[in-house]
């Protein structure tokens, strides 16, 4: 299991330091941490995040809720 994370970070890594420089060029991401922070927290909370959606029961609507929460979560974390 843990080979497969790390094969799925291997190939996310790329996009997701293009993605961080991107959003601070632009000024949508905050500069004001280091970048390799900044993706650590994205990988993390990623993980987090998927193992709690996947793990809870709960009806459509509710799961709308809540996907809705993480992501304004993860918009908050890294905004400048």
């Amino acid at each position: 299991m843990r080979a497969a994370e790390e094969e799925a970070e291997q190939a996310t890594l790329p996009w997701l330091m293009e993605a961080v420089a991107a959003g601070q060029r632009i000024g949508a991401v905050r500069t004001d941490l280091p970048d390799e922070l900044l993706i650590a927290l994205a990988l993390g909370m990623g993980q987090a995040m998927d193992t709690w959606l996947i793990t809870r029961r709960s009806g459509e609507r509710d799961l709308a809720d809540a996907v809705h929460a993480l992501i304004d979560m993860m918009r908050r974390a890294f905004q400048p």
